[in-house]
């Protein structure tokens, strides 16, 4: 294994390959493009998908720890631009 990933790294070297990586972007409508960064600066604590009844991807959702017990759940759709806030939750132990 180790022999087959010493090997696809030297072919990417001996092509002058370059990778990149680059911030999420949906096309909306026909020449709409959208920049969607996440609604804050560090990664939620989870993140799930979204599909409809006919089992076609429609969006996915995250879960941010905010301070104080309060979660709130942001979801970014298909058909949307951004990020939409979706509700908020406190953790509560007795």
């Amino acid at each position: 294994m180790r022999q087959i990933i010493f090997l696809c790294g030297a072919l990417l070297a001996a092509t002058g390959c370059e990778v990149y990586i680059e911030e999420p972007t949906h096309q909306h409508g026909h020449d709409e493009v959208c920049y969607e960064p996440e609604p804050y600066n560090w990664y939620a604590e989870v993140y799930y998908e979204h599909y409809n009844h006919e089992g076609f991807y429609v969006g996915e959702c995250g879960e941010w720890y905010v301070g104080q017990g309060w979660h709130e759940e942001w979801c970014n759709w298909i058909d949307v631009c951004g990020w939409e806030f979706v509700g908020e939750y406190r953790e509560v132990y007795y």
